[in-house]
Order: structure tokens, then C-alpha cells, then sequence
């Protein structure tokens, strides 16, 4: 189901042993969340190339900014450099984002990812990006 407020109502026919009953309604309440990573990018070799993650959270009421202290992690999942701002950063002004820095002394292509783990509606969701081209980011490094 889609994120948003449900409810159901259970109906039991009967047999031979039980009466046929029904139950109250009951109500469900589905959540989601989601975390994209951007932007791609070529930088020369020293420079670095600054990442923003995203999250947003929908608890049946439609998708909306992670609430500011969502700490995201992000993994180097292919290639040079190194991290030189903290990680994981933490979202704040009610943006739902925060940046990392991402360095090398080496040529190459970076594969980066970001996760988080949130709780929407009381339920906690662990989220990634990957590295098959949905959320991850590449930033190519040159001499």
C-alpha cells in the first residue's frame, strides 16, 4: 500500500462450531521513507567535491522533510579519496539535508552512498541508496 491512513473490518462467516461475528474497525496507518544523494560531478585531483543527502519521511500525510537531527552515514562503495568533513552528518534547519566533503590525491571515479535509519509513525526504517544507479553518485577526479 501506498503511504497513508487505512482501515479494515474483519468478517467471519460461521461453521458449524463459531457464529458468524464482525470485528471492529480497525485502523492502519502505512509509512515510508525515502534518501537520494547528488550531485555527480568532475573535480581535479585535491579538490573536493561536496555531497547532499535528502531525506524524506511521509507518515501517511505525504512526504516530507526528515526532522532536523537525522544523523546520514555515507560509504565510499568504489574508487579514491577520502571523507574530510564529518560522517555521518546530521540534518538541521528543517531541511532534511546535510553535506559531506569527498577528496583524493588519486585519479579516478568515487562511487558514494548515503543511509539512515528514521522513525516515521513510530516505526523504524532503515534506508540506502545503492550502486546501481538509483541514489548512488559518482564524482570523477582528474589531474
Amino acid at each position: 500500500l501506498a503511504p497513508g491512513f487505512y482501515s479494515f473490518k474483519a468478517h467471519y462467516e460461521g461453521d458449524g462450531t463459531y457464529l458468524a461475528s464482525d470485528g471492529g474497525c480497525e485502523p492502519l496507518q502505512v509509512v515510508d521513507a525515502n534518501i537520494q544523494i547528488s550531485p555527480n560531478g568532475t573535480n581535479r585531483v585535491g579538490d573536493s567535491h561536496t555531497f547532499t543527502a535528502h531525506v524524506n519521511v511521509n507518515d501517511g500525510s505525504g512526504p516530507a522533510n526528515a526532522p532536523d537531527g537525522t544523523q546520514i552515514s555515507f560509504t565510499i562503495d568504489s574508487g579514491p579519496g577520502s571523507f574530510t568533513s564529518a560522517n555521518p552528518c546530521t540534518t538541521s534547519g528543517g531541511t532534511g539535508s546535510c553535506t559531506i566533503d569527498l577528496s583524493s590525491a588519486l585519479t579516478g571515479v568515487s562511487t558514494v552512498s548515503a543511509h539512515t535509519d528514521v522513525t516515521v509513525g513510530g516505526l523504524s526504517l532503515h534506508r540506502d541508496t545503492d550502486g546501481s544507479g538509483v541514489g548512488a553518485i559518482l564524482a570523477e577526479l582528474e589531474p
